[in-house]
């Protein structure tokens, strides 16, 4: 005959883990608050982007050739 499964008890472990879960229930709701002061157009006034369609860092044919045509000018 088997001994009946006794239920463990909550211990300090499940108290830091509902505390962690009340804390990141208060964050989100203090987040929503915080963003909802903004109202619907939260954009304006923000600066514009530029997108650019090329690396800086990686230089085009123009910029070999310019680079090419200076070193053999001062040869």
């Amino acid at each position: 005959m088997s001994t009946p499964y006794r239920k463990p008890r909550p211990d300090l472990y499940t108290a830091i883990l509902a505390i962690a879960l009340v804390a990141v229930i208060v964050a989100a709701i203090f987040a929503y608050l915080e963003t909802a002061d903004y109202g619907d157009n939260k954009y304006q006034g923000a600066p514009g982007v530029v997108r650019v369609d090329r690396n800086p860092l990686i230089p085009t044919q123009q910029m070999v050739f310019a680079r090419h045509a200076t070193l053999n000018y001062r040869r």
